[in-house]
């Protein structure tokens, strides 16, 4: 697997595993230390992903988190979120600072020259902008980033181009 897609994978599921322990009642036991603004490169950026993701788990029973992993996601977000669908929960701060790493890192920050967007749907809000499609679809033929959806920026217009 590449690491960006590994990258996108793990921040998924920083974001699941912040959901349950959230749902468990548990987030006050959650300290972070600040060490990923030192992150300088994206296998880094994985390591320090999935090193998150395995102290989160520590504070889940591993039982509990079995039958959190198997079953329906609403199970954990309904108290906190209602009935919103995965892809509508915005991300944690934690996972939204680790976006703004990866977004950084991939050079993918919205400029006045950016004309086109890569969203990923299940780090919502979150995107990566491109000046050129040839560059973002060069990107995710490279990567399996999906599910995705491709825009086109034309000043305040978006428009979608495709979803895969």
């Amino acid at each position: 697997m590449n690491s960006k897609t590994e990258a996108v994978q793990l921040m998924d599921l920083l974001k699941k595993r912040y959901l349950q322990i959230e749902y468990l009642g548990k987030l006050d036991q959650i300290t972070y230390s600040d060490t990923i603004s030192k992150i300088g490169n994206i296998d880094d950026f994985v390591d320090f992903l999935k090193e998150d993701i395995e102290y989160m788990e520590k504070y889940i029973p591993s039982a509990i988190l079995e039958f959190l992993d198997t079953g329906d996601y609403e199970v954990y977000t309904y108290d906190n979120h209602r009935r919103k669908f995965w892809n509508e929960i915005e991300l944690p701060d934690k996972v939204q600072q680790y976006f703004n790493i990866f977004q950084k890192l991939m050079g993918g920050e919205s400029t006045a020259a950016t004309k086109y967007e890569l969203q990923f749907y299940d780090l919502y809000p979150n995107s990566l902008f491109f000046e050129s499609l040839e560059t973002l679809e060069s990107l995710i033929q490279e990567e399996d980033f999906a599910p995705f959806t491709v825009y086109e920026l034309n000043g305040e217009i978006c428009n979608e181009l495709y979803s895969v």
